[in-house]
């Protein structure tokens, strides 16, 4: 409804029409894009800013994202708005047309067939059957025997309307020993070449990860990833693969998590290859070794790919946030979360060492990179492969924060006693004892290092030195997982923020077990998908370049420790009966949300709105937040960009994009930084508050810019600068001009409200009084909210 149709005693001109219809929700914007100055001789102040306010409500910064600089460009602007209560629900809903909606699964938990086609044993063959580390002592010998059944299983990809499937190769079925010297098995080979063609028969793109934790048992027996060869044997078994299966695959992933391998498989041992003899050491090298052959794999990748090739590490993470948000030790607990989960292999990729903070509490057992090995794995990845299930709260690790936290302790106790129940079953039977000997020393603690004499004085866990909590009424999943949507979503821009991925943030993996049957368990993970894109498309708006999302997995299968209990599969998989395969209730959500590439209509805007809140609705300090901007990356970093050149780089980037708000952010933060930090030099300061000052004119922002110029105007006399001093001069005198030209347009706004006052419409009434409330901030420079402050 146009609330300014009525007539009306003043002629109003095209452009102020963006301001009817303010009633549409306002809740969309997320940080309102910033647009470039409209030249004044066009029209008066008032109507521009009215205009540019209206405009920001009405399209939330979809329709327009570059800056406006002719009349010709505002009108067109605001015809495309009048139809804003048409298209912008749709617009805010719709996905771009290239993302890539997948669904994954890894070779050892669905292929079967593990003595077939020359395949050999893998740590998780041998560490499956040991009696008590896998929950009712399951194995993965058959599984949803996918290597048989891989036609049958690419149909169901196709009728979720999916675009991409993720699968595994298993290093041991193309490999059996591990080692090209020990023999290429032609049949392994084969057939993962069928599988790509097969998908690509049918529409859809193979995303092929080279491991997934199966390392061949072969190479266990040698030290696995504690040996250093290790990565150049990988580095072989990549090559062979880039040879084979190039010519179909387009994304690799090179490895899979290997956090998880890493804390699981050598500091607590549930997972293969089953160590926890030196859990403060073993870790960290193992990891070493892993971002080496991630590097060489990329290395020897870029030599030989095709247009459009590119390769990644699969990262994963839970978000993490300080239980109590100003609260300093929690806040401190979660810069080591983030340090010692997602930045300690994110850093050695985006930033060419891992973080400082680790540094500093690992000390020598934290491995180093030569200068050589830095190059390898700085920019080694194409893109940002990320696996994210859920968040947590953070906390200080000391007695009256456990004790605090005993409650929600006891409430995931019987998700991460499982397996210890079962191992100690198992070690308390009469069937354990029997045999030692039959129990493969790679199952219980290898053959790389002796196991200790004495309990580890070392590890992981007192290294990170921090506690994580749940809130007591979350809802969990049936790993004891929290569902915790807006998580997914802070990471994202976490992520943007800090790294700034080049090649955009593909998530390779996220979902979700629920218990019980599949009757009662599909609709939740229905309800659930659903609420990840609601996510998805928030942290979109707000900056971050997520260009695809994998659901894990297509079908029930093979757990790793938990067996065959729980069940993520879009397809449940009864495997009682051969496996047969039965779509769940998510089915359809998923099918609708690839087909129509956008978020559901019956979304509302409120969801969007607050779907990025933490459940308990408390704010988060400015050191934590987690907007996507380059004053926050700065912030996180905590560090100042001492070369003038970086700072020009970034500034460019953020004014070349209409991103005049991050620009200004950074110079602002800088100048702060460097004023705190070398305040005898002060030249560092005053070209960031140069920046700073045409940055605020860009925003419109006169008061800010009179005090920056100002300041910047006195050190560059200090310097001896007279050029610089007479630039900040002219900029002084400019924003002089344009505050007094924004009083004049408050003043105009408080006369049009004061006229449509006397004519007595109370709708014209109220839209005048939200004007001119709008201008008078405006001028007074205050970043008001656009729904909120109303």
């Amino acid at each position: 409804m146009d609330v300014m149709a009525s007539p009306s005693p003043v002629p109003r001109p095209v452009w102020t029409r963006a301001c009817d219809g303010l009633s549409w929700p306002l809740s969309l914007s997320s940080r309102p894009k910033v647009l470039g100055s409209v030249p004044p001789r066009h029209w008066r102040p008032v109507a521009a800013l009215l205009a540019l306010r209206a405009l920001r409500r009405r399209v939330a910064g979809l329709v327009l994202l570059a800056p406006i600089s002719t009349k010709a460009e505002m009108v067109e602007a605001v015809e495309a708005v009048e139809l804003g209560e048409k298209l912008a629900p749709e617009d805010w809903r719709s996905f771009p047309s290239n993302f890539l909606w997948g669904v994954a699964t890894a070779a050892f938990q669905v292929e079967g067939a593990v003595t077939e086609g020359g395949r050999g044993p893998s740590i998780w063959d041998t560490f499956s059957h040991v009696k008590g580390n896998i929950d009712g002592d399951a194995t993965a010998d058959v599984a949803c025997d996918h290597f048989h059944r891989y036609r049958e299983d690419i149909q169901l990809v196709k009728r979720l309307g999916a675009k991409a499937y993720r699968f595994s190769i298993s290093w041991s079925r193309v490999l059996p020993t591990g080692r090209i010297q020990g023999g290429i098995s032609a049949e392994g080979l084969a057939f993962y070449e069928d599988l790509c063609r097969e998908a690509l028969a049918n529409g859809i793109e193979p995303v092929a990860t080279l491991y997934h934790w199966d390392l061949p048992e072969a190479l266990e027996r040698e030290g696995g990833w504690l040996n250093r060869e290790t990565v150049e044997v990988f580095a072989d078994y990549a090559a062979l693969c880039f040879q084979s299966l190039g010519k179909y695959v387009k994304t690799w992933c090179s490895i899979n998590e290997p956090w998880t391998q890493c804390i699981l498989g050598y500091c607590f041992g549930s997972h293969a290859p089953g160590r926890s003899v030196a859990p403060g050491v073993e870790p960290y090298l193992a990891g070493h070794h892993m971002l080496l052959a991630h590097g060489r794999a990329a290395e020897i990748y870029r030599k030989v790919r095709p247009e459009g090739g590119k390769i990644a590490m699969v990262l994963n993470t839970e978000w993490a946030e300080p239980q109590e948000p100003n609260n300093l030790e929690d806040q401190a607990a979660v810069e080591r979360a983030r340090a010692f989960n997602l930045d300690w292999f994110a850093a050695p990729l985006y930033e060419g060492d891992y973080p400082q903070l680790m540094r500093q509490r690992v000390g020598q057992r934290l491995p180093r990179f030569t200068e050589t090995e830095r190059k390898l794995v700085r920019g080694s990845n194409d893109f940002f492969a990320l696996n994210c299930y859920s968040a947590r709260y953070i906390c200080e690790d000391n007695f009256w924060r456990n004790l605090q936290n005993t409650p929600a302790k006891l409430r995931i106790l019987p998700f991460v006693s499982e397996v210890l129940v079962q191992k100690l079953k198992v070690a308390l039977s009469a069937d354990a004892a029997a045999d030692p000997a039959e129990v493969p020393a790679a199952a219980t603690g290898g053959p790389a290092t002796p196991s200790p004499q004495t309990l580890p004085t070392t590890s992981w866990t007192k290294d990170a030195g921090y506690e994580t909590s749940i809130p007591l009424d979350a809802e969990l999943t049936a790993t004891g997982w929290p569902v915790a949507h807006y998580g997914l979503g802070r990471l994202l821009l976490y992520i943007q923020g800090r790294y700034q991925p080049k090649g955009g943030i593909l998530i390779t993996e996220a979902g979700a077990a629920f218990d019980g049957d599949s009757d009662s368990a599909g609709p939740r993970q229905a309800t659930y998908l659903q609420r990840q894109s609601v996510v998805l498309r928030r942290a979109m708006l707000e900056g971050a370049d997520v260009r695809g999302y994998i659901w894990w997995t297509l079908m029930d299968n093979f757990e790793w420790s938990y067996g065959y209990s729980k069940h993520f599969g879009l397809y449940a998989v009864d495997f009682s009966r051969r496996q047969a395969r039965t779509p769940r209730a998510v089915v359809a959500t998923y099918q609708r949300l690839s087909r129509s590439n956008a978020v559901d209509g019956a979304v509302t805007d409120a969801e969007l709105a607050t779907c990025l809140e933490r459940p308990d609705g408390r704010a988060m300090p400015d050191a934590f937040d987690c907007r996507f901007n380059a004053a926050s990356r700065l912030h996180g970093q905590k560090r100042v960009l001492t070369q003038a050149s970086e700072l020009e780089v970034l500034v460019e980037a953020c004014r070349r994009s209409g991103n005049f708000e991050a620009m200004t952010q950074a110079a602002e933060e800088l100048a702060a930084c460097c004023r705190e930090m070398d305040p005898k030099q002060p030249s560092r300061e005053a070209r960031a508050l140069r920046l700073c000052t045409r940055g605020q004119l860009m925003l419109r922002r006169p008061k800010r810019a009179i005090q920056s110029a100002g300041r910047a105007m006195t050190l560059f006399k200090e310097l001896g600068d007279s050029n610089a001093a007479d630039e900040m001069r002219m900029l002084f005198v400019r924003a002089q001009t344009l505050r007094e030209g924004m009083q004049a347009a408050a003043q105009d706004a408080r006369q049009a409200w004061l006229l449509y006052r006397e004519h007595g419409d109370p709708r014209l009434l109220f839209q005048a009084a939200k004007n001119c409330h709008d201008a008078h901030h405006k001028f007074d420079d205050q970043n008001v909210l656009l729904l909120e402050k109303l």
